[in-house]
């Protein structure tokens, strides 16, 4: 799902930059293709499936301080990188360190985990 590129994209628009938004669509297209051959003879498909992450992220940083610079948006951005940085733990605990258990038990934490990361949406976004 690229809903945050593509509504940064029209923020861009929104800003009459038109001119920009080929330049940004090329600097995502080449992170893309960039990570596609370095990674992707040694990684296969996850090279292709994080380069994909790279381009559109690069697409969508890049729309949006382009779009900041004109009609600025008080973005909740402290909200934003405790929802990120909540997430990357949640993986890298969910990957790594619950692959130490046997099934079962990879299963019940996953699910624990991911219903606490549930409810703390829902406390915070009352």
């Amino acid at each position: 799902y690229d809903g945050g590129y593509w509504n940064s994209t029209g923020i861009a628009r929104a800003v009459t930059v038109q001119a920009l938004l080929p330049a940004m669509k090329t600097a995502g297209c080449t992170v893309l293709v960039a990570v596609n051959v370095l990674f992707i003879p040694q990684y296969s498909y996850m090279a292709c499936a994080w380069g994909g992450v790279a381009g559109y992220g690069t697409a969508m940083v890049l729309s949006y301080l382009v779009g900041q610079r004109k009609y600025p948006i008080d973005y909740d951005l402290k909200t934003l990188g405790i929802y990120v940085s909540l997430t990357v733990v949640l993986y890298y605990v969910m990957t790594d360190v619950s692959a130490l258990l046997p099934t079962i038990w990879q299963l019940l934490s996953n699910t624990l985990l991911i219903a606490l990361f549930i409810l703390y949406l829902i406390k915070t976004e009352r």
